[in-house]
């Protein structure tokens, strides 16, 4: 079953950035759902856990989109 995540505490400054950490939260609905979808995609939940602590270390995962001034 696939609760809503509990972030872990990361300290008080990311270790990429000197910024403070970013807590991550999913919704019930985005938990559910991802509940459904890892049925059919099995590697759903770890690829999500992976994005989410990433996240959390204070990176920014994704290509960065020209013009775009953030």
């Amino acid at each position: 079953m696939v609760t809503p995540y509990r972030p872990r505490s990361c300290g008080n400054l990311s270790k990429v950035t000197n910024k403070p950490p970013v807590r991550v939260e999913i919704a019930r609905p985005a938990a559910r759902d991802l509940k459904r979808l890892s049925k059919k995609y099995p590697h759903a939940l770890d690829d999500v856990e992976a994005l989410i602590h990433r996240l959390e270390q204070g990176e920014t995962p994704g290509d960065q989109i020209p013009g775009v001034g953030y």
